[in-house]
């Protein structure tokens, strides 16, 4: 059986003496981590952005049939709770509604 530390190291703070709490090495981590990583605002990027640009995707009944047909029968349900092979069984009744929903 392995045993685990529950403590974490004491680190050097910025005037050289040693932290004495966990909550004094998480805010040093925390205010260092804030430094050096910088948090991009996507948003507001030039128009030449990839981000800004449409993209558009192509649903026709003939892709979601194909999807359908390749739907592993020997996999768990998603999610979503509905099992492949009754997707499989039901393609003739599903394939149309699914096609709305993806195009929405």
């Amino acid at each position: 059986m392995q045993t685990v530390r529950m403590t974490v190291a004491s680190i050097h703070i910025p005037d050289g003496k040693l932290t004495k709490t966990d909550q004094e090495i998480a805010d040093i981590l925390c205010n260092y981590l804030g430094e050096v990583f910088t948090k991009e605002d996507v948003w507001k990027q030039n128009t030449a952005s990839p981000l800004k640009k449409k993209l558009e995707i192509l649903i026709t009944e003939e892709l979601v049939l194909k999807a359908i047909k390749h739907l592993k029968e020997d996999k768990s349900p998603g999610p979503d709770s509905i099992h492949s092979m009754v997707l499989r069984e039901a393609t003739a009744e599903v394939m149309k509604p699914l096609t709305l929903i993806f195009l929405q």
